[in-house]
């Protein structure tokens, strides 16, 4: 069984200040070289394989540097994104879906995210979207303290419940209502 926090914010939110404390910082989105170089560091959790299928559906990453080095990253989806063991996430108009986001262990405490997200908030807005969704489990404290840093508030909840090769989710009333879900894709549903 796992609790699934969903959080969201207005793609409005007050621009945020690059960190200064890091040096020469660089927020960016990424490119197809940088993902390829990124995919080679196992420290990122980021194979060329979820790259290339992300950037197919048309999903945008941005990320931090410093000098050449990645040290920060997050994706967002229009419209159907993976996520753990094998479920997607669905969410439509005027909501995009945040996902992926990572912060190497080094560099967390700075603000990365929020300038990451400040970074893709300004895409999304000029793509007609309004508000940005994401969901974090229950018990990661600290990706909950990140999406407070980032402008996150909470709206609902999803339980999902596991057993063999079921599952079943509840979602609460206003993560229904937003029109987020969470799903199994099917052998020959190839999710775009």
């Amino acid at each position: 069984m796992s609790i699934l926090v969903i959080r969201s914010a207005q793609l409005n939110a007050p621009a945020v200040p690059t960190p200064t404390s890091l040096g020469h910082l660089k927020i960016r989105g990424l490119n197809e070289k940088d993902l390829e170089i990124a995919a080679a560091n196992p420290e990122l959790h980021l194979t060329a394989e979820f790259a290339r299928a992300a950037k197919g559906r048309g999903d945008l990453a941005c990320g931090a540097f410093i000098g050449d080095q990645l040290i920060a990253y997050c994706w967002r989806s229009e419209r159907s994104a993976p996520e753990t063991n094998g479920f997607w996430i669905r969410i439509s108009p005027p909501h995009c879906y945040a996902y992926k986001a990572l912060t190497l262990p080094a560099f967390r405490g700075h603000g990365l995210m929020a300038a990451i997200t400040t970074r893709l908030d300004a895409e999304y807005l000029q793509r007609g979207l309004s508000s940005r969704v994401s969901f974090v489990n229950s018990s990661n404290y600290a990706s909950l303290r990140a999406g407070d840093k980032a402008g996150y508030e909470t709206i609902g909840r999803i339980l999902l419940l596991r057993w063999s090769q079921r599952y079943c989710h509840i979602r609460t009333k206003a993560v229904r209502k937003i029109g987020l879900d969470i799903y199994r894709p099917s052998s020959t549903d190839h999710t775009s």
